[in-house]
């Protein structure tokens, strides 16, 4: 029946036209869901890089400080001093950087402790051994016996190494999460596309199939039109025919 044919194909072509949306409606919030955690595993990617960077130059002033040191020990050149209580000060502000960057950071929170307290200690006897020479005119060697600060700045570079590797550990896995996150943003994009394709392939094949039902139908109907008029004309014919002779003979 024409009617039940049109109806049955009116709820296809919904049914094909909401899945196409709700397929790309899906899509649409799922590839936004993984933009948003590909940003946020950028974003902790960069953080750790800057933690990186933030550790690496307390390591180059922790290094600067110590050689600064040395050198006046050696020559008491003021220049060397000077350096040396620019570098210190640099140093503190570094470990000071170090610490805000690694707050959120659960496994560093106690290496950041250690750190600052080895920066004070570090600090002030290498402020001592320098003090000492230039005050009291120890001599320079049994300054460098005395010393505190060659373990405690040994000690200092072993936990800067240690936090660095922590953070380089740290690095591979967010990048790893983040290069994840793209492969299934493309997978996911890539079977959307297909289910997309498969949707609207259906969907016009429907039309076709039922524009050529239509075309076949219509050429039917125009046939069995003619065939109708010319019984009609064929009958009317007869009649008039049969008309003819009537009056014919009725004269």
């Amino acid at each position: 029946m024409p009617g039940v044919s049109e109806k049955w194909f009116n709820r296809l072509v919904v049914a094909a036209v909401a899945t196409g949306f709700v397929t790309l409606a899906a899509i649409a919030v799922f590839a936004g869901y993984i933009v948003s955690r590909n940003l946020a595993y950028t974003n902790a990617v960069s953080h750790t890089y800057e933690v990186r960077g933030a550790i690496a130059e307390t390591r180059i002033l922790t290094e600067r400080v110590e050689t600064a040191r040395r050198g006046y020990l050696l020559s008491l050149d003021e220049t060397f001093r000077q350096t040396f209580e620019r570098a210190s000060a640099e140093r503190a502000a570094a470990v000071e950087r170090v610490a805000r960057l690694t707050a959120d950071n659960p496994g560093q929170r106690a290496n950041i402790l250690r750190l600052r307290t080895l920066a004070q200690q570090v600090s002030r006897a290498q402020t001592t051994s320098i003090e000492a020479v230039r005050k009291a005119g120890l001599d320079r060697m049994s300054a460098f016996e005395l010393d505190r600060a060659v373990p405690l700045t040994r000690e200092m570079r072993l936990l800067l190494a240690k936090m660095d590797e922590r953070e380089f550990t740290l690095l591979k896995s967010r990048n790893l999460a983040r290069i994840e996150s793209v492969d299934t943003l493309i997978l996911a994009l890539t079977i959307g596309a297909v289910l997309l394709f498969l949707v609207g392939s259906s969907s016009t094949l429907l039309i076709v199939h039922y524009t050529r039902s239509l075309t076949v139908s219509r050429d039917a109907l125009r046939d069995l039109n003619e065939g109708l008029e010319d019984q009609v004309r064929a009958r009317t014919s007869d009649l008039q025919r049969a008309n003819d002779e009537i009056q014919r003979f009725a004269y």
